[in-house]
């Protein structure tokens, strides 16, 4: 019962674990290169 419980456990885990690392790579990485561009814009918006 042990041992088929943490399996179970480490299996939901690892599940999580992809959902999460797909969450922080969709909404992170494009999140940084928007406010990057996002302060160049305002920047350039400001200078002129």
């Amino acid at each position: 019962m042990g041992i088929d419980q943490q399996n179970a456990l480490d299996q939901e885990l690892s599940r999580w674990r992809k959902r999460w690392e797909m969450f922080i790579f969709f909404t992170g990485f494009p999140g940084f290169i928007s406010s990057m561009l996002l302060e160049k814009f305002v920047k350039k918006g400001e200078e002129e």
